[in-house]
């Protein structure tokens, strides 16, 4: 079957719904911020105008407390810079209207106050080059490089690649996350400045399994009722699959040499962590299992419900709604609800001026 370009697929559930149901990745984030702000108290900066690239914005929400911390970073150190143009980036199909009104009207947005910050967006993959050459002061990244630039194939046996038990699927998903990391790393190395550096978060492992199954199997089983009554199709379920897959360190480090440097990128920092799940620990203190289960199927709409609307609306005579879906996933997470145990890694390069035949 054909690889699905990323540029052809759906970014997260517009009309702000992403924004509305991402603190799970929210919660991610909070645990690297202090690495963050390490990161950009390192910056050097050679021009009185800087440039923070945010890759894979979505609705822009989760990204105004890091470009905060940056901002006032950059403001702090070089009172007399002219300007900080903040470049949020996403796929075309992205919700920007939301990511716009987020920048203007959110009250933890970086534009409050402040005169000299210029906010643009582009809408490209970021498996491409997407800004200039030599460009990008401070890059940031989360959630979103596990999403593959093509899928090699439908999973037959289920949605989530860690679940099936076809061994040559899963070796080609292993690939393709392989190819998608080298031309991230290569196009991020094009477009930072010399000395810029980058930082991006993605779920991982640490070993071969990301701790995911267990949610996104509760989901193949919604599926599957959902076929036992006729409302979906052998069609539909054949070709719902999450374009989705998860890295191990070894995986993370492949690319990089001896002296940890790959394209002109450092190495400085890999961390992995085992992520919070703010679901279940409310749900500790609330014990209601309703909240619970709506939380945990809003967040799986939010990120898989495009894919998911793109197969139905492609389907002749499609008997299923993308709300039946995710109201009755949310009744079965509801009937038994548990913790999700997932990780997250933390990767921070360098741009470096390197000669690799030195090391000869």
């Amino acid at each position: 079957m054909p690889k699905s370009p990323l540029n052809d697929q759906p970014a997260m559930q517009g009309n702000g719904f992403y924004n509305k149901n991402s603190e799970l990745q929210k919660a991610g984030i909070d645990q690297f911020i202090p690495t963050w702000r390490d990161l950009v108290e390192t910056i050097k900066f050679t021009t009185n105008d800087a440039v923070i690239a945010d890759y894979a914005s979505s609705q822009g929400k989760n990204s105004l407390s890091p470009i905060n911390i940056a901002i006032r970073s950059i403001l702090s150190r070089n009172p007399k810079i002219n300007s900080i143009s903040v470049i949020h980036t996403d796929l075309p199909s992205n919700d920007f209207s939301s990511l716009f009104e987020t920048i203007e009207k959110n009250n933890n947005s970086y534009l409050s106050d402040q005169s000299r910050i210029f906010p643009s967006a582009v809408g490209r993959s970021y498996f491409d080059p997407i800004l200039p050459p030599n460009s990008v002061d401070i890059g940031w990244n989360s959630w979103s490089l596990q999403w593959m630039s093509a899928s090699p194939t439908n999973i037959d046996d289920h949605i989530f690649i860690d679940c099936t038990e076809i061994t040559n699927l899963k070796n080609s998903f292993s690939n393709q996350l392989a190819i998608d990391w080298t031309q991230f790393l290569r196009c991020r190395s094009k477009e930072l400045k010399l000395g810029g550096k980058l930082m991006t978060i993605f779920i991982a492992s640490r070993s071969h399994t990301s701790g995911w199954g267990p949610f996104w199997n509760e989901f193949w089983l919604t599926l599957l009722e959902l076929r036992s009554f006729d409302l979906l199709s052998d069609t539909e379920l054949a070709l719902i699959s999450l374009p989705i897959g998860v890295r191990s360190v070894e995986d993370i480090k492949n690319p990089f040499d001896k002296n940890n440097i790959f394209a002109n990128l450092k190495l400085e920092r890999l961390d992995i962590i085992d992520a919070p799940d703010p679901f279940w620990d409310e749900y500790q203190t609330t014990r209601d299992p309703m909240t619970y289960g709506l939380r945990w199927a809003n967040m799986a709409k939010a990120v898989a419900g495009p894919m998911i609307s793109k197969v139905l609306s492609n389907t002749q005579n499609s008997r299923c709604a993308l709300n039946e879906i995710f109201t009755r996933f949310a009744d079965r997470l509801s009937s038994h609800p548990f913790k999700v145990n997932h990780s997250l890694a933390c990767v921070v390069v360098e741009k470096v001026n390197y000669d690799p035949e030195l090391d000869l």
